[in-house]
């Protein structure tokens, strides 16, 4: 009987954990710009992305879950991982963790 109910418990754990945002998640599509950085950020529908600033331009994929988004850019051997918050038509990036953490606001702009 405990055996029965622990496996119950791992599989309804399993199913909630994977109901995260799947990628392409309607609410980050478009284009996103930050006005401190001067850069845009923007998410397509097909899990790819460009961002762009005054002197760069990179781009490649992306997966979001939940808050965590995992970014593969072109020009780099392994992903980058940021956490996300949407508010109406706010998209927080938070980089890095404790002290060296920094967020960035981003705008919709598409």
């Amino acid at each position: 009987m405990r055996i029965l109910w622990t496996v119950m418990v791992v599989g309804i754990f399993l199913m909630v954990a994977s109901c995260g945002k799947a990628p392409g998640s309607t609410e980050i599509i478009g284009k996103w710009k930050c006005g401190a950085l001067n850069r845009t950020i923007e998410f397509r529908q097909d899990g790819s992305l460009t961002m762009q600033d005054a002197a760069i331009t990179q781009n490649g994929t992306y997966q979001l879950k939940g808050s965590r988004l995992e970014i593969k850019f072109e020009t780099l051997p392994q992903p980058v991982i940021w956490k996300v918050s949407l508010s109406g038509q706010n998209l927080v990036i938070v980089i890095g963790e404790g002290r060296n953490t920094e967020a960035f606001t981003f705008e919709r702009v598409q």
